[in-house]
């Protein structure tokens, strides 16, 4: 019971405060409800509804029920062939043949709907064609898009929107189109139908199939033809019946004679047996084979005669020692010696000739085998490809004697569709209803929480009796503010035109190098960068700060921070140059040492920029960054077009730092006070040891800008480097705003921050409001516009950088609000915190770039800028608002902005569908009506300074 009571306790405190709120914020419920409940109906009645008209096709391969063949393996050709021929037709169905025919016959306006009876509304639908129409024309004739004809957009129309999907294990295809001309729909598919039955009514696939196979056929019967004919005629020529057979024999009728010569001693003298004697085989007429060749003489006889020679020749030795020579006896006997010695030798002779013959043949046929081995192979693999293509043309052969055909009838033709396949109009209203009601509600809550913050912040300072400002605070407050807008304006207007013509500049850059060379300019540009950055050892923020303060130490500053910066310029370039030059290769080099001859102006000019700001002498500092730019594009492009190199862009840039440095001189010579050098070791050191922090800071905040840059070009190729580069290049085009607003707030913060707590929290927030209300319309622009601003202002090969630039331009709000963060922490007292701060949010970058870049390339450097800018710009917030504000102070200053940027994300989602010419504006307009409704809507006090 207790509980109970409890709940229903909670619940009525819930409606009290519910009431509560409602009855305080009346006016901004009854506003956001009307015009999310009017987009929401405008959405409705805008989008037109799609509609999809469906057809089925049956797929029939007409043959005879009888087979023609004696074997089994034709029926199954049969089946084969019918499901082939299913398959066949779904991709005739779905090829730009069938649609580009289809789109000849109904012509390019089949899609264009019927004009709106209303008058009104169809005189300002064909006014917004008209427009877009005509500026896509402009676009066309300037050569930054290619210009597709009306039937070329039909017809990806349809290749688009039409699906052919062939039903598994049927003979079935199914067609759908889907557009939002219910007409259109029905009219593709019948056409299609229609071009489709004309085109098969033309085509024979077997009889084709059949005339191929069979033309292949008889080609590879002529070639097998060739080649077994020339495989005889090589047998012929050299009487080779079995060469393996014959190759083996020899070998042992060789040895076999040869030991027959080698293991007898002979009383008669034995010719030189010679490995090169009839090594081509002459005078071996017929073909050696065991039933032809035969040994002239047995070993055994040989051997006879021998022992027969020897033993005369020892009988005529005893009769010589008993009769005379003449003797009848010994003569006789020397008869018979030389008889037999006589037909010894020539049955030697002719043992050894015969071995010399086997040799001979040997070498032949070994010489020969290789290409006799050629000559079979080529017969056999025409004989296996002659058999497969024969077989083929016998199959197909008797599919055409079967007569099959492809008969295609229509089981359900294309109706007109008449209810749309997306969700109905009544059904959009009704989200509408319930979407307006809900974020009414929200709208109001968040005031309320918002609004009881601010009151209770009011009170605490009621209750000390200390009024938050004064009319004097609030009078210097206003002038404050007059003199930052003024030079913000002379920064803007500078920067404006600087960047214009950087990015002119940059876009011709990327149109006249390759891909690669691009990529190595942009990295060698980050390196020079950051040796620029190193150089500078916080002597930026510190000059602002201490002359801001006190201008009568201008004349000592310079003269000392003049030889300063040129050493730190050169030790920052000879160690970057040292770094680069160990771990990249040598092609590189001649870019970083004519680049590096820039360091030394551009850092003169930068440190006379600096002083000009510290006395708030925008204009001086508009005027160089022109002529900066400027300088640099007109030596850039007759350098390029006269030696198109990449040592060109860093020698124009030499020149223009030159020009830059020498003009901000002279301003800082007529304006400030004279130049002068002086060289005061004592003081350097304390500069130093001032700047130190600051130094750190500085380089740690330049290297979250170019981190993920660098770990690309260390890790990736010089073409992701580019399309990063490309993409990048937007947000650092766009920083120009944030940046002038916060070096035109630095000058004041630095004289506020020790004189009144409060006169620096009404200058951080004025310059918090500014920034939310412009960098959120512009960065929902930007990302709606991504695809098509890559396509006009880049080629092809950049088309990756789309998804890459609206990643960055989700994180742009919170970069440029770290950079407003950046201001006040950096003339503020407490840089040794600021400098651990800075430094934890870069390593915490560092380490997501290198573990995105490895997982994801190219898209994990934009992921990790994205995480990244908003952590550092969470954490210094965290920090300013615990040491300079007072609690929900900076929320509660830009509710409005953020629940208005929130209705135009709404009202974009709801027109997405329309011309992206309509989109922006619609969703800009949106957005700022209902901030100016929020601002006259919302009762609560609010100091306001303008």
């Amino acid at each position: 019971m207790t509980d109970t009571s409890e709940n229903i306790s909670d619940s009525a405190f819930v409606l009290k405060q519910l009431t509560k709120a409602f009855a305080h914020h009346k006016r901004l419920f009854f506003q956001t409800f009307i015009v999310v409940l009017a987009l929401g109906i405008t959405y409705a009645y805008i989008k037109r509804p799609a509609y999809e008209a469906t057809a089925r096709l049956y797929v029939k391969l007409d043959q005879r029920g009888v087979t023609l063949s004696p074997s089994e393996t034709h029926i199954q050709v049969a089946s084969k062939l019918a499901e082939e021929a299913v398959a066949t037709e779904a991709e005739m169905l779905g090829g730009m043949g069938l649609i580009t025919e289809t789109i000849e016959v109904l012509g390019p306006d089949v899609f264009k709907g019927k004009k709106p009876d209303n008058p009104i509304v169809a005189f300002l639908l064909d006014l917004a064609t008209n427009a877009q129409e005509g500026i896509m024309s402009g676009i066309s004739a300037l050569g930054l898009l290619p210009k597709v004809s009306p039937k070329d957009k039909a017809i990806a129309i349809i290749k688009k929107d039409l699906t052919v999907f062939p039903v598994r294990r049927t003979q079935v295809i199914e067609l759908a189109f889907k557009h939002k001309n219910a007409e259109a729909t029905k009219k593709v598919l019948d056409t299609l139908i229609d071009v489709h039955a004309k085109k098969l009514t033309m085509m024979n696939d077997s009889a084709e199939d059949y005339e191929f196979y069979q033309h292949q056929t008889d080609k590879l019967s002529a070639e097998l033809d060739t080649a077994v004919a020339t495989l005889l005629n090589f047998k012929q020529k050299h009487h080779i019946v079995d060469i393996q057979a014959e190759i083996t024999m020899l070998v042992q009728r060789i040895d076999n004679l040869t030991a027959t010569l080698d293991g007898t001693s002979l009383p008669v003298a034995v010719p030189k047996i010679t490995e090169s004697v009839n090594n081509k085989g002459e005078g071996m007429t017929d073909t050696i084979s065991p039933s032809n060749v035969e040994i002239p003489q047995s070993s055994n006889e040989i051997l006879q005669l021998a022992s027969r020679l020897n033993d005369l020749k020892i009988e005529y030795a005893r009769r010589n020692t008993l009769y005379e020579k003449t003797h009848p006896l010994a003569k006789e006997l020397e008869v018979q010696i030389s008889g037999i010695t006589s037909i010894l030798q020539k049955q030697v002779n002719h043992l050894v000739s015969t071995i010399n013959n086997y040799k001979g043949r040997l070498n032949l046929l070994t010489n020969i085998e290789p290409e006799l081995n050629r000559l079979a192979r080529t017969a056999t693999a025409s004989e296996e490809q002659y058999r497969a293509y024969a077989l083929a043309a016998q199959e197909r052969r008797l599919a055409k004697e079967q007569q099959s055909r492809i008969i295609v009838q229509v089981l359900d033709p294309p109706k007109l569709p008449e209810t749309p396949v997306s969700m109905s109009r009544i059904v959009l209203i009704t989200i509408a209803l319930l979407a307006a009601l809900v974020l009414s509600v929200a709208a109001i809550i968040l005031m309320e929480w918002l609004e009881v913050r601010g009151i209770i912040r009011q009170r605490k300072r009621m209750a000390a009796s200390e009024p938050f400002c004064s009319e004097a605070d609030l009078a210097e407050h206003n002038a404050n503010i007059k003199r930052v807008s003024a030079n913000t304006v002379f920064l803007i207007f500078g920067q404006l035109v600087s960047k214009a013509v950087n990015f002119g500049y940059f876009l011709f850059l990327a149109r006249v190098f390759t891909l690669s060379e691009f990529g190595s300019i942009n990295y060698v540009l980050s390196v020079l960068l950051l040796a620029h950055t190193l150089a500078e050892c916080g002597l930026t923020r510190l000059v602002i700060r201490d002359i801001g303060q006190d201008e009568s130490r201008l004349p000592k500053y310079l003269a000392t921070l003049i030889p300063l910066k040129m050493g730190l310029t050169f030790s920052a370039y000879l160690i970057l140059c040292t770094i680069f030059w160990l771990r990249h290769s040598e092609n590189l080099m001649p870019l970083l040492l004519i680049g590096g001859a820039s360091l030394v102006p551009l850092g003169l000019g930068t440190l006379f920029n600096v002083f000009l700001q510290a006395r708030q002498m925008m204009q001086y500092s508009s005027i160089g960054e022109i002529l900066l730019s400027v300088s640099q594009v007109a030596f850039g492009v007759f350098g390029i077009l006269y030696y198109s190199k990449p040592e060109t862009v860093f020698l124009s840039y030499f020149c223009a730092t030159v020009a830059y440095m020498l003009f901000l001189g002279l301003a800082v010579h007529r304006s400030t006070c004279r130049l002068s050098f002086a060289l005061d070791f004592s003081f350097i050191l304390k500069l130093l040891r001032s700047a130190l922090p600051y130094a750190g800071i500085g380089i740690l905040i330049a290297l979250s800008l170019r981190v993920e840059i660098l770990v690309l070009g260390w890790y990736c190729s010089s073409a992701e480097v580019g399309i990063y580069s490309v993409a990048a290049k937007f947000p650092e085009a766009a920083m120009f705003f944030p940046l002038m607003l916060a070096s035109s707030v630095a000058p004041v913060l630095a004289k506020i921050h020790g004189e009144d707590s409060r006169k620096l929290q009404m200058t951080y927030l004025w310059g918090l409001q500014r920034l939310v209300q412009f960098l959120l319309p512009f960065s929902i622009a930007v990302i709606l516009c991504a695809e098509l601003i890559i396509d006009l202002l880049f080629t092809a090969d950049y088309s990756d950088a789309a998804p890459i630039l609206k990643i960055l331009f989700l994180a742009f709000p919170f970069f440029s609000l770290q950079m407003l963060n950046s201001s006040i922490l950096l003339t503020s007292t407490n840089a040794k915190q600021t400098l651990i701060l800075y430094t934890c949010i870069t390593l915490l970058q560092f380490i997501s770039a290198l573990a995105c870049i490895q997982l994801w390339g190219v898209m994990g450097a934009a992921l990790s800028f994205m995480a990244s800018q908003t952590l550092g710009f969470l954490i210094s917030y965290h920090y300013i608002k615990r040491w300079f504000l007072d609690e929900g102070g900076a929320l509660y200053s830009i509710r409005l902005p953020v629940l208005a940027a929130l209705a135009m994300s709404l009202g974009t989602y709801f027109v997405r569908e329309i011309s992206i010419f309509i989109t922006v504006p619609v969703a800009v307009s949106v957005y700022f009506a209902i901030l100016y409704g929020a601002i006259k809507a919302s009762s609560s006090p609010e100091i306001t300074a303008t």
